[in-house]
């Protein structure tokens, strides 16, 4: 517990390895977020968008992630 108190991170490489992961996926749904914001009809995006299944949700991020990639 010590290792925690004073900083030194975790222990666990995994645990590294899935915050850089969910912190890149938070970043490009941020980013997604902030340009639909821009556009119009950006509420009915949104709408949409949560409307997915996960999966449909899974697909629609990979194709943002590549476009971002570019």
């Amino acid at each position: 517990m010590e290792w925690v108190l004073n900083g030194k991170g975790s222990k666990i490489a995994i645990i590294d390895d899935l915050k850089e992961e969910y912190t890149s996926k938070f970043k490009s749904v941020d980013l997604l977020f902030r340009k639909m914001e821009i556009y119009p009809k950006s509420k009915k995006s949104f709408d949409s968008y949560f409307k997915l299944s996960e999966k449909q949700r899974n697909v629609v991020d990979q194709i943002i992630d590549c476009l971002l990639e570019k």
